[in-house]
């Protein structure tokens, strides 16, 4: 069972043999461990299981393993490993593995926000004017 989608990948080869073994075991790593991964390919066939804008903006961190050009400027501003398709087949878990380094990061800062939210407002300090003249 897939707890959240916490990432999105785009694979590209000139070819689109390999990214099709990368998609079948980071898809099995990743939801083996509770990761959510979409995986866009881009191939001699063209693009297949394209990346919408709601899967980018829902992704904590992208993965792209690619040995040709991906319109990169789409991830702007998302933790983003950027790997040869070799990688993406052949250290597959090494990525899964990052992807739940940045998935603790992402809650690590979560938990500082609503930390301080909640202690901002325990501690709403008003200033009253000194009656001591």
């Amino acid at each position: 069972m897939t707890l959240v989608t916490l990432s999105c990948a785009v694979t590209a080869c000139t070819t689109g043999i390999a990214h099709t073994t990368w998609l079948k075991s980071s898809s099995k790593s990743g939801c083996g461990n509770g990761v959510g991964i979409k995986v866009e390919t881009n191939g001699a066939s063209g693009v297949g299981n394209k990346l919408t804008a709601e899967d980018i903006r829902n992704a904590k961190a992208v993965i792209i393993a690619a040995d040709k050009a991906v319109e990169m400027d789409r991830f702007d501003g998302k933790p983003l490993v950027n790997r040869p398709v070799a990688d993406g087949i052949r250290k597959t878990e090494e990525l899964i593995n990052w992807l739940f380094l940045v998935m603790l990061k992402y809650i690590v800062l979560l938990m500082e926000r609503k930390l301080q939210q909640h202690l901002m407002k325990k501690t709403k300090v008003s200033v009253v004017p000194s009656t001591n003249t």
